[in-house]
């Protein structure tokens, strides 16, 4: 039951990484095999990531954000569920309005 899980997140974690890899290098106008070449990888090993048919370790995806020009956290945001994103960007509001009511209050004290 837990390798099923594991397998099933990997299996999410790959799609995902693929899908930002083929947006971002088309967006660049790159080529499969540019990117492969840069790696040192095939082009055909390197669509099955784009593909998200073959998983990829930590240092190969962080060339690959390199290459491209992907921000790490572009990639931590897409992997997120929507809810954690709501739930971030609900947090982030409610610090920004504290931060700001008390910058006021201290000007008002001034």
């Amino acid at each position: 039951m837990k390798e099923d899980l594991l397998s099933t997140e990997q299996e999410r974690v790959n799609a995902i990484l693929g899908d930002v890899f083929r947006r971002r290098r088309k967006e660049l106008g790159l080529r499969q095999t540019d990117v492969a070449e840069k790696l040192g990888v095939s082009q055909p090993h390197y669509l099955m990531w784009e593909k998200g048919t073959r998983n990829i370790d930590f240092y190969y995806a962080w060339l690959i954000c390199r290459i491209l020009d992907i921000p790490l956290r572009k990639i931590e945001i897409e992997l997120l569920p929507d809810k954690e994103v709501e739930e971030i960007c609900e947090r982030r509001q409610e610090l920004v309005g504290q931060f700001v009511r008390k910058l006021l209050d201290t000007i008002d004290e001034c």
